[in-house]
């Protein structure tokens, strides 16, 4: 350690030293902590907001899960608190998830009650409506308490598809794509009637893996067997009091009762709601390391540009996304942990769907680039597939949650054409051009046999690039990346039995195995840092033994690619519960 960083260690911890007398001297820590999991919870801390908008009479931004972690932390190092209250209530947070894969979220926050249980605290849940995923996420801790008027839908999960082909050619609208390949179903909804025979496939196959997560989890944290819970899920909807003779809950008490409750029969338990309980907790007296890991995140559909949010909701229609992900954002923050001699290690937070071809590769690349000089580990959120396992496919080690949506290798290409609405609305089109194949995105114009011809081929050609990516990334052949690849989106369950990720877990896991990998001690603490892209533009550092752009970057891609050439996801892969 640096003589300047023990120092600064130093005064801080003699700092928290004298904060921890003062909680301790003054009203005392609680018995349980209140803590509110409700909202969008998003994966990681939003950035910390500007002092006029902290003025505004708007409450504090919901927890996130890293802030949950962080919280679960602080308290477990307390002695004198027992452990935590979770009021729980996903529903946002499920409607929030992107594409509606949410159920990979509510597994970090049963892994995170997991953690917080194993040194030796309580977890107890209060529950005033029993939705799947909120008893999902519930089941982890060692009591449940619903209110005896609560009522239990565990009614399963289930997957539908609508087909809009015919209500649009009704509007003289038609939708002209090829797809790679027979599991690449993004664009089915707007040019079939029906469900194809692989489609089906590929969702019975997401709904039993799913399924089988469930009910195995609700098992392990009830202590029933699987068939019985499957019993259960079927006999629903189901009383709070036959929830509670079958074992799934513990207790039927309102909210008021539970300072009694958990002080069994020794007057009232003291709770506080974390706000207040936090300005009371021990702070932990820490050795940092001078190395730090950074943290790069991807999330939204993959386009190239900066990255953008747009302030209101879009329509559920292809390459619309309120979130943008921003080739150049992405690469430029990427290269910034590159050149931070600070930075030990990355992880590579992805939750995304895909998007552009073009985008997608241009950040591969740039992973590819830092994983040369230091350890990268993806993390997939909800979902990672498609463009969104393309950017990470050259990470040192991929983890994800046994229900991230990921695969989706393939990609599709064509456009939507207006010649019948035109017509039947009376719009006269005269067009002029210069060039071949000046028209050949145009949606006025139905596609020709040259021009079926040419997306077919570039659609193919950059297939074929995606899969070399994806074989180089994964120490795989062509024919076994041909096996997985075909479009097929799998869960992260599935994706570990083929090779295409190395280990399940959360954002934790993640951050362990790229301290692993950088060979960072277990006794000091590292700090995380989030990782933006620089306010000015940086050029990559070039490898002296850097071979030629063509072995990376594939002829014609960048031609390809802004014709509309896109790894993208099923635009509604949604779990519903």
């Amino acid at each position: 350690m640096s003589p300047g960083l023990l120092i600064q260690d130093s005064i801080a911890n003699v700092v928290r030293l004298l904060r921890n007398a003062l909680r301790l001297w003054g009203r005392r820590a609680p018995d349980y902590v209140l803590i509110e999991l409700t909202g969008s919870l998003p994966e990681r801390a939003p950035p910390a907001r500007p002092l006029w908008q902290r003025l505004l009479p708007f409450g504090p931004p919901p927890l996130s899960i890293e802030e949950l972690n962080s919280a679960l932390d602080l308290i477990a190092q307390t002695p004198r608190v027992r452990g935590v209250i979770l009021r729980i209530s996903l529903v946002e947070a499920v409607q929030a998830a992107a594409f509606g894969a949410a159920l990979a979220r509510v597994q970090n926050v049963r892994a995170a009650i997991s953690r917080f249980r194993q040194r030796g605290k309580r977890v107890v849940v209060y529950l005033s409506q029993l939705t799947l995923p909120d008893y999902l996420a519930a089941s982890a801790a060692d009591e449940v308490v619903v209110p005896e008027s609560a009522y239990v839908l565990l009614l399963g999960l289930r997957m539908q598809e609508y087909f809009l082909k015919d209500a649009l050619a009704a509007y003289g609208i038609e939708f002209e794509y090829e797809a790679m390949a027979e599991y690449k179903t993004a664009m089915d909804r707007y040019r079939r009637s029906s469900m194809s025979e692989t489609h089906r496939e590929m969702l019975d196959a997401i709904l039993d893996s799913c399924f089988e997560d469930v009910v195995a989890a609700i098992a392990d944290g009830r202590r029933l067997s699987p068939e019985r819970v499957r019993e259960l899920i079927d006999q629903g909807p189901l009383t709070a009091e036959e929830a509670r003779d079958a074992g799934l809950i513990d207790a039927l008490l309102y909210e008021d009762e539970l300072a009694a409750h958990l002080a069994a029969g020794k007057g009232d338990a003291r709770i506080e709601p974390w706000p207040a309980a936090q300005r009371r907790l021990r702070l932990p007296m820490r050795r940092r390391h001078p190395r730090i890991v950074g943290v790069v995140s991807l999330e939204g559909a993959i386009r190239t540009g900066p990255s953008r949010r747009y302030p209101i909701p879009l329509p559920p229609l292809p390459f619309f996304a309120p979130v943008v992900a921003g080739s150049d954002t992405i690469t430029q923050a990427l290269r910034r942990a590159e050149r931070d001699s600070r930075v030990a290690a990355v992880v590579f937070h992805v939750d995304s769907g895909g998007g552009d071809a073009l985008a997608s590769d241009l950040v591969w690349r740039e992973v590819a680039r830092l994983g040369r000089r230091k350890p990268v580990v993806a993390y997939m959120g909800n979902l990672a597939g498609s463009g969104g396992y393309y950017v990470l496919a050259a990470a040192t080690q991929i983890v994800a949650q046994s229900a991230t949506l990921t695969g989706s290798i393939g990609v599709l290409s064509g456009k939507p054409t207006f010649q019948g609405l035109l017509g039947k609305a009376k719009v006269q089109h005269e067009y002029l051009s210069r060039g071949r194949h000046a028209m050949l995105f145009d949606p006025a114009l139905p596609f020709d046999e040259e021009g079926w011809s040419r997306i077919r081929a570039l659609t193919e050609d950059i297939y074929l690039l995606f899969k070399r990516r994806v074989a180089q990334g994964r120490g795989m052949s062509d024919d076994e990346v041909e096996r997985i690849a075909r479009g097929r989106v799998w869960t992260g369950k599935q994706a570990l039995e083929r090779g295409l990720v190395d280990a399940l877990g959360d954002f934790e896991v993640a951050v362990q195995k790229a301290k692993e990998l950088a060979g960072l001690p277990a006794d000091r603490y590292v700090p995380v840092v989030p990782i933006a892209a620089p306010r000015r533009l940086t050029l990559p550092q070039p490898f002296s033994e850097d071979g030629a752009w063509a072995d990376w970057l594939a002829p014609g891609l960048v031609d390809f690619a802004r014709g509309g050439v896109w790894a993208v996801m099923p635009w509604d892969l949604r779990l519903r519960w």
